[in-house]
């Protein structure tokens, strides 16, 4: 097999380093002591979603993944919490007399969080939350295509929110986060401001949209001779989701992802999430 040119492989890391989304259920509220949340939560990402449910070999670039999620209160002002995900990724170039392909199938990669609370009113809540990004399991192609998750990373957040009644059916909430990632052993580092606004319309039934800014202010790839990725340091992403509610403590929920500039890029999302 053959593998992607340094000029095929700037462009592959670029898109992964920009487009593969963060957001995240973790945010300014904590958890109440020993309240447990979490989700299963499937993810496809690729340049063309109609022709990954046809054809899956008809893409040029793809990427899913199967998630779980967890948050834990071990104290009323204190949540611990992480993930678990098994990642694939598939890339496909037209040469000039071939096709190169490359796959990554089964990569493991996982993150572990601390939530403290440092303001809390009945209305709004400020909180610090820090966590660690590590790999578990990942191939050699892995190192050379994806080499943010495959480095140990850390990361400081700083998150507010609030919410407001205007009935017993219908509510809102809103929470503001900004980031500063290190990812270790690269000269690399990523600054992310989060916005997100939810509604309650009925009983069962929330919608939630969620901007993310991420930007990467040394990003080697900006320095690229190859190509000019000054204009694009920066990635913006949208995030529609619709929450169910079957019950007390069952959800289910579903995501539609718009990725700019690369509005050619989106993603869906489905999960399963419990609260008790």
């Amino acid at each position: 097999m053959k593998y992607l040119s340094s000029k095929q492989i700037s462009t592959l890391l670029f898109i992964i380093l920009l487009l593969l989304p963060n957001i995240s259920y973790s945010s300014a509220w904590t958890k109440s002591k020993k309240e447990i949340f979490g989700n299963i939560e499937y993810y496809v990402e690729s340049d063309s979603l109609s022709t990954y449910f046809k054809n899956k070999n008809s893409n040029f670039y793809k990427t899913d993944y199967l998630q779980t999620y967890f948050e834990y209160g071990l104290f009323e002002n204190l949540t611990v919490g992480g993930y678990l995900k098994k990642y694939n990724f598939y890339s496909k170039y037209y040469g000039q007399d071939d096709i190169i392909v490359n796959n990554i199938n089964n990569d493991y990669y996982g993150n572990l969080f601390l939530i403290q609370n440092i303001y809390k009113t009945a209305k709004d809540t400020l909180s610090i939350q820090y966590s660690v990004y590590f790999p578990i399991k990942y191939s050699n192609l892995s190192k050379m295509i994806n080499p943010v998750d495959t480095r140990f990373g850390y990361e400081m957040s700083l998150s507010y929110g609030g919410n407001n009644n205007f009935s017993d059916y219908l509510n809102y909430f809103f929470e503001f986060k900004g980031a500063y990632k290190i990812i270790n052993n690269m000269n690399e580092d990523k600054l992310t401001i989060n916005a997100t606004l939810g509604i309650r319309l009925n009983t069962t039934s929330s919608f939630i949209i969620q901007y993310e800014n991420d930007n990467y202010p040394n990003t080697l790839l900006s320095k690229s001779k190859s190509y000019n990725y000054n204009k694009q340091k920066t990635i913006n992403k949208i995030k529609f989701s619709n929450n169910y509610k079957f019950s007390d403590d069952y959800s289910l929920e579903f995501s539609y992802y718009r990725i700019f500039p690369y509005s050619a890029v989106n993603a869906l999302s489905a999960s399963i999430i419990f609260n008790y």
